[in-house]
C-alpha cells in the first residue's frame, strides 16, 4: 500500500485543500493509516471523510486515524514533508539524527531544482 494511492482519493473529495496519509503503529495490525487533512470546508467532519473513503477504498486501505491541521509540512520545493516528527507524532530515540537528516535531504534536492 502506497500513500499517494490514499491521498489521491481522499484529494478527490472537493471540501479537501490536501492531505498526506502515513503508517503509525498499531498493535492489532503492526501498522495502521493515519491520514493528515487540511480543510476546505471548515464544517467537513471526520466521518464525512471515512464515508466518502469507503467509496473508493477496500478495509485494509481505510484510515483508522484522522487528523485536521492547518497546514502541512514542506519541503522548499513544495513537497510534503511526511518524515516531519513534529506533525506526524513520530517518537524515536532517533529524532535528532533523523531530523537533520530530512534538512540535509530537503537542502539537496533544493539546490539541484535551483543549479538545474
Amino acid at each position: 500500500m502506497f500513500p499517494s494511492e490514499i491521498e489521491d482519493v481522499v484529494s478527490l473529495n472537493p471540501r479537501i485543500m490536501e492531505c498526506a496519509a502515513v503508517g503509525v503503529p498499531s498493535k492489532s495490525s503492526g501498522e495502521a493509516i493515519k491520514l493528515f487533512v487540511v480543510k476546505k470546508d471548515q464544517s467537513l467532519t471526520k466521518g464525512e471523510i471515512t464515508d466518502f473513503c469507503k467509496q473508493y477504498l477496500t478495509g485494509y486501505k481505510l484510515p483508522k486515524y484522522i487528523e485536521f491541521v492547518d497546514e502541512l509540512p514542506k519541503s522548499p520545493v513544495g513537497k510534503v514533508m511526511r518524515r516531519n516528527n513534529n506533525l506526524f507524532g513520530f517518537h524515536s530515540p532517533y529524532k535528532v539524527v533523523r531530523d537533520i537528516y530530512n534538512i540535509c535531504l530537503d537542502f539537496y534536492i533544493y539546490l539541484n531544482v535551483i543549479i538545474r
